[in-house]
């Protein structure tokens, strides 16, 4: 079953001296929505782009990101790699290890 889309707030891009920039707007609903979806004290929106400005000049809208990994699908943990070899007395490099150049 697909995740149902949570959208909330608007935005206007807008241009200013110092470039384009986009504008958000956020009403309280807004900001319960995005509460309601906090995931470990984070959520994440989606900033999208209208297919026509709105009527009072909106050109973007925020929907609520909910995707999660799947943790049947997580592989396993990286294996850290294992530290350089410090140089051998006297600053030699070339008897730690031998480099390609």
């Amino acid at each position: 079953m697909a995740d149902e889309k949570v959208y909330c707030g608007n935005a206007k891009k807008i241009q200013t001296q110092y470039g384009e920039m986009i504008k958000l707007s956020l009403s309280e609903s807004d900001l319960q929505k995005l509460k309601e979806n906090l995931d470990n004290g984070w959520v994440n929106a989606n900033v999208l782009e209208r297919r026509a400005p709105s009527a009072s000049g909106m050109t973007h809208y925020l929907v609520v990101d909910t995707w999660k990994p799947d943790p049947s699908k997580r592989s396993a943990a990286p294996v850290p790699s294992a530290p350089k070899a410090a140089p051998a007395p006297g600053g030699d490099f070339a008897a730690v290890e031998d480099l390609p150049f």
